[in-house]
Formats: C-alpha cells, structure tokens, sequence
C-alpha cells in the first residue's frame, strides 16, 4: 500500500490489482485473530485434509497423463514436467507436495494406529513419486532438504517406525538414481541448466528458465540499487521491469514478460529496502516461532517456502499467497497446547 504512493498515475490500475492480490496478507490474519482458538481436532482435520486432497491430485495427475501417453501414442516424456501438473503451475504444485510430505512424517511419527501407520507409510511412499513426475528442480531440490531434515530428526528422536522411515529413505534414493540416469526427464532439466550457465554463452535472447532468470534477476537488482529506499512502486514494477528488458536488450525475458522470479529481488525492486526487511522478518518469525514451539511442521514450511522464494515470486500470485499464509498462521497455533500437539516433536 505504500508502494501505491510513488506510483505513477498510470500504472495506478495494475497497483491497485496487486494491491487485490496480496489481500490475503490482511484478511487471513484478521479472520485468525477475530476466530476463537483452534482445537487439536480441527487442526488434525485441515491437514489431513490437504494431506489427502494431494495423495488424490497426484494419483489423478499420474492416472490422467498415463492414459493420454497410451491413447495418443504419445513419448514417454509426456509423463513428466507440464504435462503431468496440467493445468497447474509445476514449481507451486512441486512444494504443495513436499508440504503434504512433511505432513505425513509428522503424523506418522505421533500416531499409535497400525492402520494409520500403514495409511501415512503409503502417503511418504507416493508423493515422492509425484515430486519427481512434476519434474521442478527447486521442488526436488526441496523435497531432498525436507528429507534430509526428517532423518536427521528421526535418527535423534530414535523412532519406533523405522522401518517404514528405512523403506521411504530407500524409496527415495533409487527414485533419484532412476530420475537421474542421463535419458530421464528430470536429468534433462537439471542437465540443461547446468550447461546453460556453465558451457553455453549466456544470451539476453535465450527462453530458457536458467539463463532468463539471470536476466530478470539482473533487471530487479538494478531497478532496486537506483530506488534502495522506496523501490520504483507497486504499480510502477512491472512497466520498468519491461523496459529494462527492452532498453537493454534482453529479448527472451521480454518476449515472456517475466517478474524477477525471486521473491526477495522482485520485494526489493518494488518496495525498496523497507519492503525486503518486512519480507524477512517474516521469514524470522516463523523460524523464531517453530524454535519456541519446537515445531517440526513450521520449520520445514518456513524451510520449503523460503527456498521457493528464490526461484519465484512466490507472492504475486495467489497459488503462492494463499498457500503461504494460511498454513502458515494455521501452523502457528501452537500456544493452544504447547505440550499436546501434532505440531510439536514427542515429549
């Protein structure tokens, strides 16, 4: 909102708009505040929710692209990437997994049922599988940091479900060596990036996603370092933006109209200085918070969300603003029970 006040009265419509979009930031927050306090019961209900709502999204994605692979003679790359999250965006989709996820660990770490075991053992072993079909890197990529964080946490807390927890790590891993073998999809995109910022010339007309970030990346450091204080305005970013691509020459960004695709550069370019620190301290809340709590669950939230950030504007769209602060002030009722949670580690 204080970006509008420095923005041209031109761009003033498209400020207002992402003014409309980023409201979740004030509506999700006072209908918290207004609501009495949840209870254990329907904060296990809202995340068993999503929980399963991903499992089934996964399993319709992979049954759809299956039978569109078979029907229409179709590659068996067409499994994979865009074509498997269709219609949804993948990197958004790839972390809404890695959510569900850590979800599954925590449940599974507290409940006494065998058939809830079974019921979460089944959930770790399937979404991995559908992190990989999406093929994301920075979703990958998170998904080997939550994992990474999960056996570090199971081998202190010395649970009793390892062999569940053995055979997911295992999962895992030959899922890795398979997605990564050099013909895959997966070893392609990572592949291709590779080679993209390190043997090939970085060109201002190149589309690909590695080396057009490095020029919106560029474009929102500029912008940033001439307005340091105030940025150049909510409203105003986005012309800028595209004639900071054309000015310079950076036909392939151009050509898509991309944001900076890092949350952090695109927060700094609009709102300046002032902007960047209230997004971090954000950031410094939830990890502040899931440290009082001892929340495993906040932690690895805070954890996948704020890696995204640094491949994409996560909050210029509502996949993104929604997602994030709604669990993010769910996950956040800790005070309710600090001893008797499924948020907080045993004992």
């Amino acid at each position: 909102l204080l970006g509008l006040i420095i923005t041209d009265q031109s761009n003033m419509r498209y400020g207002w708009f992402m003014v409309e979009i980023k409201l979740s930031f004030i509506l999700l927050p006072l209908v918290f505040l207004t609501s009495y306090s949840f209870s254990k019961h329907q904060l296990d209900m809202v995340l068993k929710s999503f929980l399963l709502g991903s499992v089934l999204s996964g399993t319709y994605h992979l049954v759809k692209v299956v039978i569109e692979v078979n029907t229409e003679n179709l590659s068996a790359h067409h499994l994979f990437g865009k074509y498997f999250t269709a219609p949804l965006h993948l990197g958004y989709y790839a972390h809404y997994l890695v959510f569900a996820f850590l979800i599954s660990y925590s449940f599974l770490i507290q409940t006494k049922s065998k058939t809830y075991q079974i019921l979460y053992g089944t959930s770790l072993a399937l979404l991995p599988v559908f992190i990989f079909f999406t093929t994301s890197k920075a979703g990958i990529i998170g998904f080997f940091v939550v994992l990474t964080g999960i056996l570090i946490h199971w081998i202190k807390s010395k649970s009793s479900r390892k062999k569940i927890l053995w055979s997911v790590s295992t999962l895992a891993i030959v899922m890795l060596a398979l997605q990564l073998t050099y013909n895959s999809k997966t070893a392609l995109r990572f592949r291709t990036a590779y080679n993209s910022l390190v043997h090939t010339e970085i060109s201002p007309s190149s589309s690909a996603s590695s080396q057009a970030r490095l020029y919106a990346w560029k474009t929102a450091l500029s912008l940033f370092q001439n307005n340091i204080i105030t940025g150049v305005g909510t409203g105003n970013l986005k012309t800028y933006t595209l004639n900071h691509y054309q000015q310079n020459g950076y036909i392939g960004v151009l050509k898509h109209k991309l944001n900076a695709h890092n949350q952090f550069f695109q927060t700094a370019a609009a709102t300046g200085f002032v902007g960047l620190i209230m997004l971090l301290i954000i950031f410094w809340f939830i990890l502040n918070y899931s440290v009082k709590y001892k929340s495993i669950l906040l932690l690895g939230f805070g954890t996948i969300m704020f890696l995204f950030a640094f491949t994409e504007s996560i909050f210029e769209r509502q996949s993104g603003i929604i997602f994030f602060t709604f669990f993010a002030l769910l996950i956040s009722q800790l005070k309710i029970s600090k001893n008797d949670s499924i948020l907080t580690t045993p004992n």
